[in-house]
């Protein structure tokens, strides 16, 4: 498979969801944390750029955004970790060498924490809405209308219930 076959493989959306997230975490630091009001927001634009380059470069190469949203069970979820994890520790490293300021070793953590949090919730949300949308219940109809906002799927009205493992 060459290289075009394989970005038109990627799940854009999902790729996109994933940085919002990051931008999210960050944030969500900046806004949490008492220890991060000493950081000047430059530095953290700076490393939360930065992280997004390492984890999303690692979550490409280790196939993360290849799958179907809705197939993706436990293995996905344990390569997702083990990807971010090595993103991480090449964002410790590249932080080092890099001229930018260092953020402190608990608030990266935490950072890239509560990022892979939310991007798996994200996925475990989608199976769940994928799982449980139909157009029978109240529930149902507002899962559909979630998978049809968040990823453009439509629920046929005689949808076949499969059992996602």
């Amino acid at each position: 498979m060459n290289n075009i076959e394989k970005k038109a493989r990627i799940k854009w959306k999902l790729f996109a969801y994933d940085i919002l997230t990051i931008y999210l975490s960050a944030f969500g630091m900046l806004w949490v944390l008492d220890s991060t009001k000493s950081i000047p927001v430059i530095s953290i634009i700076q490393n939360t750029n930065l992280f997004l380059i390492c984890v999303m470069l690692l979550r490409i190469i280790g196939g993360i955004y290849y799958q179907i949203w809705r197939f993706g069970g436990i293995q996905v979820y344990i390569r997702m970790m083990f990807f971010d994890f090595c993103g991480f520790v090449l964002f410790f490293i590249a932080s080092r060498i890099l001229p930018v300021q260092n953020i402190f070793s608990m608030e990266l953590i935490s950072f890239a924490c509560v990022n892979l949090l939310l991007s798996m919730g994200t996925r475990m949300v989608y199976r769940y809405a994928y799982k449980c949308a139909d157009h029978k219940t109240l529930k149902g109809r507002f899962l559909a209308l979630l998978l049809r906002i968040f990823s453009g799927n439509k629920i046929p009205k005689d949808k076949d219930i499969k059992k996602i493992n």
